[in-house]
């Protein structure tokens, strides 16, 4: 496992974890997001380039993993780590990075975790722009908002790509770094 695991137990885990589901909330109520089924349809119709495709691709993942609608299984969970590179590096908005292992054990362990809640958990991907295109290597920024019952909050994120074939979208995540978004 990676140095978080190593230095750590299951509570660094359980922290990495609990920042990744219930992060403080910014910001103050904002308009609902559309229904699931209209964003997806939005998202579809759109000719999107293959950053954009995993971007979205992997955190509809994420929502479907969180609420239990996939089956919890190797081949589900496959769709994560099929694109995390082993040297993926994950630094959330609180700062604390995350290696490649503790990253997955954290994702893994979270199977469900919004399973039964009386809030219904929402995330949209928003403002995806490419700023460096080195070949192989790609830089993308976007926004992720993250929308629990009437709760907003939102992250700058920027992540690192590299061209990785046999991949949904022929990339890794190679790093990620996150930040919260001003409140308005």
């Amino acid at each position: 496992m990676g140095n978080l695991l190593r230095r750590g137990s299951g509570l660094r885990v359980a922290t990495l974890l609990a920042l990744i589901i219930t992060n403080p909330v910014l910001g103050q109520p904002t308009e609902p997001m559309a229904e699931p089924e209209a964003a997806t349809d939005a998202v579809e119709e759109t000719v999107m380039l293959p950053y954009e495709k995993e971007i979205h691709g992997l955190h509809d993942f994420f929502q479907q993993w969180f609420r239990g609608e996939l089956p919890n299984t190797d081949e589900s969970f496959a769709r994560f780590t099929g694109v995390m590179s082993d040297s993926m590096v994950h630094i959330n908005p609180g700062g604390t990075a995350s290696e490649h292992d503790a990253l997955v054990e954290a994702i893994h362990q979270g199977y469900g975790g919004w399973v039964g809640r009386s809030k219904k958990w929402e995330i949209q991907i928003e403002n995806i722009q490419l700023r460096q295109d080195r070949g192989d290597v790609l830089v993308v920024t976007y926004e992720e908002w993250q929308f629990l019952g009437q709760q907003t909050r939102a992250r700058l994120s920027t992540v690192v790509f590299g061209k990785k074939e046999g991949t949904p979208n022929g990339l890794e995540w190679l790093h990620v770094h996150e930040v919260w978004m001003p409140q308005e």
